[in-house]
């Protein structure tokens, strides 16, 4: 799969909306695998913020491909779900 490391080099970083708030960078590393990504990119941060009911991410996330000519994957298989659809 992907991972939380790296980000430099080569690529490109995409953002990834519609990411219920309730979901941890694993979570999305598991939904992007899932949807057919996994070797396709190299880092995902998934920033977060602390409120009242605790830590929750911001509802994006950043996925770092390895190649730019992957985006257009990426988007195929990721336009209109929601991570947990």
């Amino acid at each position: 799969g992907g991972g939380g490391g790296g980000g430099g080099g080569g690529g490109v970083r995409v953002m990834v909306r519609n990411i219920a708030c309730r979901y941890s960078q694993e979570d999305v590393i598991r939904w992007l695998d899932e949807a057919g990504l996994a070797g396709l990119y190299d880092f995902v941060s998934v920033p977060t913020r602390k409120g009242a009911r605790g830590e929750s991410n911001r509802g994006y996330a950043f996925v770092h491909l390895r190649h730019p000519c992957s985006v257009e994957l990426l988007h195929s298989r990721l336009a209109g779900r929601k991570l947990g659809d």
